[in-house]
């Protein structure tokens, strides 16, 4: 039986309802559906349904074509001679009650569609036989939305744009479509597919691959995450440092291998020999801490929410993917601030009251996004460095001799770049059906400036060979110029010493982009040698800025993120608050406070289910306190609960699927060169997981 629970009466209690459902079902198993107006469906009302609610529909439309479906289903039931229950009531057949709100059914999430579309072909199996294309359409409909719901994505609904899902999700999305086509003998390459993705939440995605190559198919993967390692066949590890210093195989083989491996800097940490140890002490956060208080925030899955973010803080915000950490972040604490202080906003949530006990200063959201569209800014620009630079050159007795000013060592304006190429060192050649190439000047030879101009050295270097050079590279040759040591240092305290001074900002990814905006506040502070170094002071300075940043471990390895941790750190150690969405556990663990929103994804989160500091928040019973539990436990290497530490429980090599007459098992890449990468030759086996 499938029975309709109808909640919109006015007065009518939840526990009224399952009192009432018992005694007229008595022990008759059924499937339950929920028909409320959203008003209705509050956790007070779904509290006695969980463990046996299939689903929760709230759209009119939608309803009017269950109740077809079933009055279809009666009457052949009658045509059968069959004894049908009676007739159950629905408000599709009646007019609407008042304050119901429809809902499109595209806007269903996918974890409340499938069970109403698995319901209809388990019900009404005669109404499309299994050989006739309706049936076969409906359920390849069915294994594409299970495969959403396999790689952690249930709680996207239908009508969600494509330009507003995350990197990750487009990734995992792109490959549930893979996946419906069922092909084999294929190349996968993915980059990164576990961002956003909760620990809870890999093992699915392993699976996913594990299917991809149990059929045949061939899955190289761009990751740093742990699990996703640990379950490779193959490891490739590039390095041994980033940038120029890097592009070399410093360790291929297995995950046991790996481990053992001098080489590996990923092998120490996962061994143990390298951790990220959490902090000795953290920032204690009082009841009576200064914070920012939110009431009764409502937007999205969240519904009268109150909290508080304690100022001059490091603040983590988890939980598992869609319940609502973006939403919190950005419409919530950022779009809500903004519109308190009579500024333009997208698409704010809807807040009862805000207050801070102390003034904000500048209230960022350090998202990544690129920094530049075009390719004339670059890092010595970005950090105003460059223009201290081109005075040093003006003040040459060579430029002094040849009347060279500032402006002259110019490649965005002046006399002195190239007029071929007009600074940029490249000519775009515009393909009419292909996609545009970049060719180097034929005039200055990717030079950007002038012979005359390129003349002119300091420290034996022109203009162009300083914009070549890296920033590690260019720190000591500024070292007797405080001035621009200093701007230049912040770049290397966030980890971006690799990047050359004149890298076009477009190029750059989106964690280093995000990781590039915060030099702006450690400028004043940063130094050149390993993390940066801060004062403490004792009240917050005037004008101290929140920083919101949304999972800024995107793209780094453990090393990395073991840098960036002091860089947020010294944030917070200079006045500055932090908030970050982060699943990362070394980041959790290290944070101040901790706020998890959950209890799931989709409406079935919008809560903030624990708070407090990690050690609090990991003796609560939510989806992250096992694997932080885990990563805050004595000698942990904050790998996940769910995954085997014993190298003897890894997972098993793929089967050879070589044999007689058949091709070579492995993929042979010969001479490879771009970027840093200069003559690579390596192997990747066939019909494997391997991860780079």
């Amino acid at each position: 039986d499938i029975v309709f629970v109808q909640t919109h009466l006015s007065g009518l209690s939840a526990d009224i309802l399952l009192m009432h459902l018992k005694k007229k079902l008595g022990r008759r198993r059924s499937r339950f559906v929920l028909l409320a107006a959203p008003a209705q469906t509050s956790p007070a009302i779904l509290k006695p349904f969980q463990g046996w609610l299939d689903t929760t529909v709230e759209d009119s439309e939608l309803l009017a074509e269950l109740h077809r479906l079933l009055v279809s289903l009666l009457s052949k039931a009658k045509k059968r001679g069959d004894n049908p229950p009676a007739e159950p009531e629905t408000p599709a057949g009646r007019e609407a009650q008042p304050g119901a709100v429809a809902v499109p059914s595209d806007q269903l999430p996918v974890s409340a569609l499938i069970p109403l579309l698995s319901a209809s072909t388990r019900d009404d199996p005669e109404a499309h036989p299994g050989n006739q294309p309706p049936a076969l359409a409906l359920e390849s409909i069915l294994t594409r939305l299970r495969y959403l719901a396999q790689v952690g994505l249930a709680y996207l609904t239908l009508d969600r744009p494509s330009r507003t899902l995350s990197g990750g999700e487009i990734q995992r999305v792109n490959l549930t479509s893979c996946l419906g086509t069922s092909l084999v003998d294929t190349l996968f390459v993915l980059d990164e597919p576990s961002v956003g993705l909760h620990p809870r939440d890999l093992h699915r995605l392993i699976a996913i691959i594990r299917q991809l190559t149990g059929s045949g198919n061939t899955v190289v993967v761009v990751e740093h995450d742990e699990a996703m390692i640990r379950a490779a066949d193959h490891v490739i590890e590039v390095g041994p440092e980033p940038g120029s210093r890097g592009g070399h195989i410093v360790f291929q083989g297995t995950v046991r291998e790996m481990l053992d491996s001098s080489a590996s800097i990923t092998g120490r940490y996962f061994s143990g020999r390298a951790t990220i140890p959490a902090p000795a002490a953290r920032r204690a956060v009082t009841a009576r801490h200064p914070s920012l208080h939110f009431q009764n925030a409502t937007k999205h899955n969240f519904q009268n929410l109150s909290f508080r973010i304690p100022l001059h803080r490091f603040v983590c915000l988890s939980g598992v993917s869609g319940s609502g950490k973006s939403t919190l972040l950005d419409n919530v604490i950022y779009q809500g601030l903004l519109t308190q202080r009579l500024q333009l906003t997208e698409d704010p949530a809807v807040i009862g009251s805000l207050r801070s006990d102390e003034a904000c200063g500048e209230i960022v959201l350090v998202d990544q996004s690129p920094l530049s569209r075009t390719p004339r800014s670059n890092p010595a620009v970005y950090t105003e460095a460059w223009e201290l630079i081109r005075e040093l050159y003006a003040a040459t007795p060579a430029a002094q001799a040849a009347g060279f000013g500032p402006s002259s060592f110019s490649f965005n304006s002046g006399d002195g770049r190239c007029d071929h190429c007009l600074g940029l060192g490249y000519e775009r050649v515009e393909m009419q059906f292909l996609s545009d190439i970049f060719v180097p000047c034929p005039v200055c030879e990717s030079r950007r400036f002038k012979p005359e101009v390129l003349a002119i050295q300091w420290q034996g270097r022109s203009v162009a060979d300083l914009l070549q050079t890296s920033v590690t590279e260019a720190l000591p040759l500024f070292a007797g110029l405080p001035d621009i040591h200093r701007r230049l240092a912040s770049l290397a305290s966030v980890g971006l010493g690799y990047l050359t001074l004149g890298q076009p900002l477009n190029t750059l990814s989106g964690g280093e982009s995000q990781r590039l905006k915060l030099v702006r506040y450690l400028g004043a502070f940063g130094t050149a040698a390993g993390p940066v170094k801060t004062r403490r002071p004792e009240s917050p300075p005037a004008g101290a800025a929140l920083l919101l940043l949304d999972e800024p471990t995107t793209g780094l390895h453990r090393h990395e993120v073991k840098r960036l941790l002091g860089v947020l750190n010294a944030l917070v150690d200079h006045g500055h608050s932090v908030v970050v969405i982060e699943h990362h556990l070394d980041v959790l663990k290290s944070a101040d406070w901790v706020i998890e929103i959950g209890p799931d994804a989709g409406a079935n989160g919008g809560r903030i289910v624990a708070e407090g500091t990690p050690e609090q928040v990991a003796a609560a019973e939510t989806q992250t306190s096992a694997y932080l539990r885990h990563a805050l436990a004595e000698g942990s290497r904050a790998e996940s609960p769910a995954l085997p530490s014993n190298p003897e429980a890894l997972p098993s090599p793929a089967p050879d699927r070589g044999g007689p007459g058949r091709p070579p098992t492995e993929l042979r890449i010969i001479g490879a060169r771009e970027n840093n990468l200069k003559n690579l030759t390596l192997s990747i086996p066939q019909h494997e997981l391997t991860v780079v």
